[in-house]
This record gives structure tokens, C-alpha cells and sequence, in this order.
């Protein structure tokens, strides 16, 4: 699934899913897990942010999806060589932008 992140000042209590995983995992709510991966600070709302989800299925490798364009993705800057490698690679066939972050101090900046 590609879906948005919502941005809000509001904390997100992630202490239910951790007990019930761990305890009960069948019982779970799938909506309040996706609510705690796609819910970021207001302060990077700027970013604009969309995330590619798998649900059930960990060991998919790939993503087929038309619809949105994608003109630039932003690679975070703990990413392994490994993911590095292959966003690049993906990017230059895809002619996507792609920029790494890296961080400055406190705050993380992107660069091409």
C-alpha cells in the first residue's frame, strides 16, 4: 500500500501493539498499526511524505503501483550501501531524483 503520513503535535501511544504483539498477535488492530507508521511531528510536515507498506507479507522484494508519479525519493541517511545501491539503481533507470540525507549538526539536510 502507498499511503500518505499524517503530521500532528499528538503523541502516538504505540504501548498496545507492543504488549498485544507480544502477547496476542492475532488480535492486534491492523488501523491503529498503520496509524503509528504513518503518523510523524508536525515539524516534518514539509517533507510530504508517503511510505510504501507491506502488510503480511515481509518477504516481498518488489512494488508495482501507477497512478501517483514519483519525481524524487529521499533516501534516509542511516540506509545501508546495500539500499543505497539499489535506490540508486532503480532511480537512474526510473530517471526518479533521489536524494540522500545527511545530517548537519541536529538537523538533517538532503543532497543529491
Amino acid at each position: 500500500m502507498l499511503l500518505p503520513i499524517f503530521y500532528t503535535d499528538e503523541k502516538v501511544d504505540i504501548s498496545e501493539f507492543i504488549i498485544r504483539t507480544y502477547k496476542e498477535y492475532e488480535k492486534v488492530n491492523p488501523s491503529f498499526t498503520r496509524r503509528a507508521v504513518l503518523t510523524k511531528s508536525l515539524k516534518w510536515k514539509y517533507e510530504q511524505e508517503w511510505r510504501i507498506i507491506y502488510v503480511d507479507e515481509p518477504e516481498k522484494q518488489g512494488f508495482l503501483f501507477s497512478g501517483i508519479p514519483i519525481s524524487c525519493v529521499y533516501l534516509g541517511y542511516r540506509a545501508s550501501q546495500e539500499t543505497s545501491d539499489r535506490m540508486e539503481f532503480i532511480c537512474r533507470q526510473k530517471n526518479i531524483s533521489l536524494k540522500k540525507m545527511h545530517k548537519e549538526g541536529a538537523t538533517l539536510v538532503a543532497i543529491s
